[in-house]
């Protein structure tokens, strides 16, 4: 991409703008600094939203540049699955101002999609993500390709161990390299392995600091395989949980979901929900939701009283008021769940249609089919509309394990 002499020099004198910035965010040896970064978030995120807004744009025009049949085939081959997707949906759940987002290669594990749990396709996603970074790095890549290239003109298959060495490799062409891998505890069965080859990547080379950061609930295998990393236990903090709390409860009263009467009941709902959240987002989602079910003030206040401690308790509360209602709600919570779990990502409109189908039933009856709307009201929190509109989705990873 060619650059201009006054282009060259406004951005020269940007990055200059921001050295410092770049500076302790590049040599933090330790995860204290990485901390340091975050904790002085309030006074960087304009300087970062800046630095990051230039990458993306730099990062958009070297993608417009035309590529090669070949280079997509190589590409492709390690792996069709997009860590964006998941970025851009956690992006749209983040409260503003509640976290920044810094990576140089990146995924998300999602219980929902088998696809990215594989130790194959998280480690060829990283590998993929770092080759377009640098020519150089591409270049591995392809003598990777052509040295697994199967003469047949199958589709190639890479060992995990084998791409793991191929990303170190690889990362010699950078001073440093940052990997982030998020919930690792979402995949399942490969979680052990996979952790074990993501902890081989940490070790530095003589011309490279490998930095890593792997996000995950305190499972035994996985922290007894990072026994040696520095362990932080990340909570949202009260501020972030005021903000969430302040910003869901004015959507819900401006959609006229949770209504009010008494103006000092929304600050007590505010505390109360704050103080027991223990700093669980999903938590606070799931109550406000049942608040939104009551009728009254005094309804509410009553309810304030008696909150689930936990997501466990909340589950059951939830399942207790499904027990509650006509077989037929019963039915239809129930043939949801079933279909959401195992029918492979059914589109809205053919779930509904699924989940009114009778056992031995051979015609389809339209007047039986539910409405979008009566599903999601009467599954409450378990259920959500997945962030492309498509499909429903289970709500969270704690709803499937529940």
């Amino acid at each position: 991409m060619a650059v201009s002499t006054s282009e060259a020099k406004s951005l020269v004198e940007e990055i200059g703008r921001h050295k410092s910035t770049l500076s302790l965010a590049l040599k933090a040896d330790e995860i204290s600094g990485l901390l340091q970064i975050l904790s002085g978030q309030t006074g960087l995120s304009e300087g970062i939203r800046e630095i990051k807004g230039e990458l993306n744009q730099r990062r958009e025009a070297e993608m417009r540049i035309q590529m090669s049949e070949e280079r997509r085939k190589i590409l492709d081959s390690f792996g069709t699955t997009i860590p964006e997707k998941n970025h851009d949906m956690s992006l749209k759940l983040q409260q503003p101002q509640t976290g920044l987002w810094l990576t140089e290669a990146f995924y998300y594990c999602d219980y929902k999609d088998p696809e990215t749990q594989k130790p194959c396709n998280i480690l060829g996603s990283l590998a993929k993500q770092i080759a377009t970074q640098d020519e150089q790095c591409f270049q591995a890549l392809r003598k990777f390709y052509q040295q697994h290239r199967r003469s047949d003109k199958s589709p190639a298959e890479y060992e995990p161990q084998d791409l793991s060495a191929l990303i170190k490799s690889m990362t010699v062409f950078f001073e440093t390299a940052m990997i982030i891998v998020d919930a690792l505890d979402e995949c399942g069965k490969s979680a052990k392995r996979l952790t074990k080859l993501l902890a081989g990547l940490r070790s530095s080379n003589e011309f490279t600091d490998i930095k890593t950061l792997f996000l995950s609930r305190d499972e035994f295998d996985i922290r007894d395989i990072l026994v040696d990393y520095p362990q932080v236990s990340i909570a949202a903090q009260s501020k972030d949980l005021e903000l969430y709390v302040a910003a869901e409860m004015a959507k819900r009263i401006e959609e006229k979901d949770l209504r009010i009467r008494d103006p000092s009941l929304q600050e007590h709902i505010m505390e109360r929900l704050i103080e027991g959240a223990d700093g669980m987002f999903r938590w606070v989602a799931c109550q406000i939701d049942y608040l939104c079910e009551l009728p009254n003030d005094a309804a509410l206040r009553r309810a304030l009283i008696t909150l689930p401690p936990n997501l466990k308790a909340t589950y059951e509360r939830i399942l207790q008021k499904v027990n509650q209602s006509s077989g037929e709600a019963q039915k239809l919570v129930q043939r949801t769940l079933f279909w959401i779990i195992h029918g492979r990502g059914l589109s809205i409109s053919a779930l509904c249609e699924a989940v009114s189908v009778e056992t031995g039933q051979r015609k389809l009856d339209r007047e039986a089919i539910p409405e979008e709307e009566d599903i999601l009201r009467l599954c409450s929190s378990l259920v959500r509309r997945s962030v492309s509109g498509y499909k429903l989705e289970l709500a969270h990873f704690t709803v499937k394990e529940f």
